[in-house]
């Protein structure tokens, strides 16, 4: 039985999430913040992102 990775879970500002890649298995670390804070190559991301929209579950 194979692990299903389509399932998002949602998740709410200042929650702290990983992505992981499907082909590589490697990771990052992010923390969903408002957008006034986001910060990318810091690992802040905005909630209004297309990744914070997908961890929050508004597609």
């Amino acid at each position: 039985m194979s692990e299903d990775t389509s399932v998002v879970p949602k998740v709410f500002i200042e929650s702290q999430v990983s992505l992981i890649y499907l082909d590589n298995k490697e990771t990052e670390q992010f923390t969903i913040c408002f957008p006034g804070q986001s910060d990318p190559d810091k690992g802040n991301i905005s909630f209004l992102s297309p990744v914070g929209r997908q961890y929050r579950g508004n597609y």
